[in-house]
Protein backbone atom coordinates (compact mmCIF):
# COMPACT_ATOMS: atom_id res chain seq x y z
CA UNK A 1 0.00 0.00 0.00
CA UNK A 2 2.69 2.21 -0.22
CA UNK A 3 3.80 2.10 3.29
CA UNK A 4 5.97 -0.47 3.30
CA UNK A 5 10.24 -0.81 3.21
CA UNK A 6 11.12 -4.19 1.12
CA UNK A 7 14.42 -4.85 1.09
CA UNK A 8 15.63 -7.57 -1.44
CA UNK A 9 19.05 -9.30 -1.07
CA UNK A 10 20.61 -11.83 -3.53
CA UNK A 11 23.64 -13.82 -3.33
CA UNK A 12 24.60 -16.97 -5.28
CA UNK A 13 26.09 -18.66 -2.85
CA UNK A 14 25.34 -22.09 -1.73
CA UNK A 15 21.39 -22.51 -1.76
CA UNK A 16 19.76 -22.49 1.63
CA UNK A 17 16.02 -22.78 3.04
CA UNK A 18 15.84 -20.91 6.39
CA UNK A 19 12.70 -22.77 7.39
CA UNK A 20 14.87 -25.80 7.75
CA UNK A 21 16.46 -23.70 10.93
CA UNK A 22 14.82 -24.59 13.98
CA UNK A 23 13.43 -21.77 16.44
CA UNK A 24 16.14 -21.09 19.43
CA UNK A 25 13.39 -19.83 21.44
CA UNK A 26 11.31 -23.27 21.22
CA UNK A 27 12.56 -26.18 23.78
CA UNK A 28 14.15 -29.15 22.61
CA UNK A 29 11.85 -32.03 22.75
CA UNK A 30 14.34 -34.56 24.53
CA UNK A 31 15.61 -32.15 27.23
CA UNK A 32 13.04 -29.62 27.40
CA UNK A 33 15.42 -26.87 27.30
CA UNK A 34 14.96 -23.98 24.83
CA UNK A 35 17.65 -24.18 21.64
CA UNK A 36 18.60 -21.00 22.94
CA UNK A 37 20.61 -22.21 25.50
CA UNK A 38 23.26 -24.41 23.36
CA UNK A 39 23.83 -21.64 20.70
CA UNK A 40 27.09 -20.77 19.93
CA UNK A 41 28.36 -17.54 19.23
CA UNK A 42 25.97 -16.48 16.38
CA UNK A 43 22.82 -18.29 14.98
CA UNK A 44 20.11 -15.76 15.63
CA UNK A 45 20.33 -14.04 12.51
CA UNK A 46 17.27 -15.74 11.39
CA UNK A 47 15.50 -15.50 14.34
CA UNK A 48 16.16 -11.78 14.75
CA UNK A 49 15.38 -11.17 11.11
CA UNK A 50 11.54 -13.07 12.03
CA UNK A 51 10.90 -11.03 15.32
CA UNK A 52 11.91 -7.43 13.60
CA UNK A 53 10.32 -7.75 10.10
CA UNK A 54 6.46 -8.10 9.24
CA UNK A 55 7.69 -10.30 6.87
CA UNK A 56 10.50 -12.61 6.03
CA UNK A 57 10.44 -14.73 2.43
CA UNK A 58 13.24 -16.81 1.26
CA UNK A 59 13.92 -17.79 -2.37
CA UNK A 60 15.90 -20.37 -3.42
CA UNK A 61 17.25 -21.91 -6.76
CA UNK A 62 20.25 -23.81 -7.53
CA UNK A 63 20.35 -21.97 -10.95
CA UNK A 64 19.69 -18.96 -10.05
CA UNK A 65 20.73 -18.36 -6.31
CA UNK A 66 19.32 -17.00 -3.25
CA UNK A 67 17.42 -14.23 -2.67
CA UNK A 68 16.26 -12.59 1.39
CA UNK A 69 12.87 -10.14 0.89
CA UNK A 70 12.34 -8.36 4.03
CA UNK A 71 9.14 -5.93 4.59
CA UNK A 72 8.84 -3.74 7.53
CA UNK A 73 5.74 -1.70 7.33
CA UNK A 74 6.15 1.78 8.38
CA UNK A 75 3.64 4.79 9.47
CA UNK A 76 1.09 2.10 10.40
CA UNK A 77 -1.68 3.82 12.45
Amino acid sequence: DGNDFIMMLHDDGRVFNPDDVPDPTMPNQLTGEAALDSLQVGGLGIHFMRKLMDEVRYQFDPDQGNTLILVKKIGQE
